[in-house]
């Protein structure tokens, strides 16, 4: 008899947040699926180290792709032109005890064929976050700076992800619709 409650009050715990989480409208990302020729992408950048580098090979991987080490390898050229961080200061209170941030990564980039010729872009990318720091928390905030950028790097991959796998990129790169199509 006391088995069964200890079996019991798990599974309904179980049933219950499934229940809620599926009813909430949280839903993990579902994978992301790629043109056949963006299978093995190669990603050229100034910065091949950097946590964009990383997220984006990541995001790659995750999709079902196969990042290759050299362009010669390559069914796609990925070429990031250009990654910047802005923080931009929005507001300071009366006070001046606390000021608002809006943080920004933008990134500019462009599909290559391994042959050379420009398929896509420059495209740019941009997301941003809104911080407001108090000025007697500044060592709290270098933290939560780093925190949303991270949570911007995410988004901004995220949001190339997707415009890659959009049916506008697998049409320009199966050949049936040019660059210059709108």
């Amino acid at each position: 008899m006391t088995v069964l409650p200890k079996i019991l009050l798990p599974t309904l715990a179980a049933w219950f947040f499934l229940f809620i989480t599926g009813c909430s409208g949280f839903h993990l990302r579902s994978p992301i699926h790629l043109s056949p020729a963006l299978q093995k992408p190669y990603l050229e950048t100034a910065s091949p180290y950097s946590p964009l580098s990383h997220a984006l090979l990541e995001a790659f991987r995750l999709s079902g792709a196969t990042p290759v080490d050299t362009p010669r390898n390559a069914s796609i050229i990925f070429a990031i032109l250009g990654d910047q961080r802005t923080q931009t200061l929005l507001s300071v209170s009366s006070t001046q005890s606390s000021r608002q941030y809006r943080l920004s990564l933008i990134v500019t980039y462009q599909l290559i064929s391994p042959k050379g010729k420009l398929l896509t872009g420059p495209e740019t990318v941009t997301e941003s976050r809104v911080l407001t720091m108090a000025s007697d928390q500044i060592l709290s905030s270098s933290n939560e700076i780093n925190t949303l950028y991270h949570q911007i790097r995410i988004a901004v991959v995220h949001d190339i992800m997707n415009r890659l796998a959009s049916h506008e990129i697998s049409d320009i790169l199966s050949g049936s619709k040019h660059r210059t199509d709108k």
